[in-house]
């Protein structure tokens, strides 16, 4: 997976159709990770994210909302992007 293509898996999440900002990014991803929905979103908003160097695991890096009683994060695979299983989770 090339990172543009990162960066589309991680948009597919919420609620496509509300874009306050018309910058493409849903309000509930901006929600999320604490971010403005009427101030276009910038790549350096997004959760940090790479590949560890022998490619064998994804590294998704963010710093959770502190109030999180409404939204849940949970991270989850696809080969198709049609099915999504859950993802092995390290939390630190």
């Amino acid at each position: 997976m090339v990172e543009n293509e990162i960066d589309n898996v991680i948009m597919i999440a919420g609620d496509a159709h509300m874009l306050g900002a018309g910058d493409g990014v849903s309000n509930l991803f901006k929600y999320a990770f604490g971010l403005d929905p009427k101030t276009p979103a910038r790549q350096s908003d997004y959760p940090m994210k790479e590949f560890t160097p022998d490619d064998s695991r994804f590294r998704m890096q963010f710093d959770a909302r502190q109030d999180p009683r409404d939204i849940e994060y949970v991270a989850e695979i696809s080969h198709d992007l049609d099915e999504w299983n859950p993802a092995d989770v390290v939390e630190v």
